[in-house]
């Protein structure tokens, strides 16, 4: 485990990580022959402790898909560690915001209570802070000019052009302001479905089928998407005949063992990778 960090010195790097939160667009820009994909992490020590040593030696660009926070124990460890790397490697390393990233959810699930518990006198302003630099991140990153997009949840049911993307705005702390914001962060694919459907995780946001999938590919000239969010006992699943995958790196999910998974992207080549 990381050496505890204080109140103080971790509201200094909330300050100094959202400096550079502030400077990147919310759809980035990524060229490069080698890429990690990391999916939910969700308070998850044991995972991201064998995935941080696997980052550290890796030579390309590591995308963290989102969800840091909530369901587990240690999601404040995870954080310190995760904002320390990007403040060391700040084009190294980037970090989406997913849907447990926003006040609304986050308040919920786990990660508020956490931060009274460890926290204590200064647990309201490092809450808000926390909340503050989430509301900055990125919310996709556009790699090789379309050989792949990766973002937390999914596809709008507009298909909205990555161009409309490039421009939503951030600081919002709920997610919750725009509807292209919002599904990006919530939606999930269904195969079975040709458009879209209700999503049972509640109001505003939908399954997407394939014709939303297809609509958007053609039209922003995107090979494959890759997203987070959707928790598999086995880690990982594709959908669309392979054009899309999903991805979970959490090893203890809610009292269930998962078998996660993380992926790369090598030389034009997807690759499933286990965590252990």
């Amino acid at each position: 485990m990381l050496n505890w960090i204080d109140a103080n010195s971790f509201l200094t790097l909330l300050a100094e990580v959202e400096e550079l939160f502030e400077t990147e667009p919310p759809v980035l820009e990524v060229f490069d022959e080698r890429v990690l994909f990391i999916g939910d992490l969700h308070g998850d020590w044991e995972a991201a402790r064998e995935i941080i040593r696997f980052v550290r030696e890796y030579d390309g660009t590591v995308i963290f898909l989102g969800d840091y926070v909530d369901r587990g124990d240690y999601s404040i460890e995870i954080l310190q560690v995760l904002f320390e790397m990007k403040r060391r490697s700040p084009r190294k390393v980037i970090l989406l915001r997913g849907n447990h990233e926003t006040i609304s959810t986050n308040s919920y699930y786990g990660f508020k209570n956490e931060v009274f518990s460890k926290f204590k006198s200064s647990a309201d302003k490092i809450y808000i802070r926390c909340n503050e630099v989430f509301a900055k991140m990125p919310i996709a990153v556009l790699i090789n000019n379309g050989e792949i997009l990766a973002l937390h949840g999914g596809i709008p049911i507009e298909s909205p052009e990555i161009s409309e993307l490039k421009s939503l705005p951030k600081n919002d702390l709920r997610g919750e302001g725009n509807k292209f914001l919002f599904q990006i962060l919530w939606n999930d694919p269904d195969d079975r479905i040709e458009t879209y459907a209700p999503s049972p995780r509640g109001p505003g946001c939908y399954l997407f089928g394939w014709e939303v999938f297809n609509k958007f590919t053609e039209k922003n000239n995107i090979n494959v998407i890759i997203r987070a969010h959707t928790y598999f006992p086995e880690g990982y699943r594709f959908f669309f005949n392979n054009k899309l995958l999903s991805i979970f790196s959490v090893l203890n999910y809610v009292f269930n063992r998962v078998n996660g998974k993380i992926a790369e992207y090598r030389d034009g080549e997807l690759k499933i990778l286990n965590i252990k």
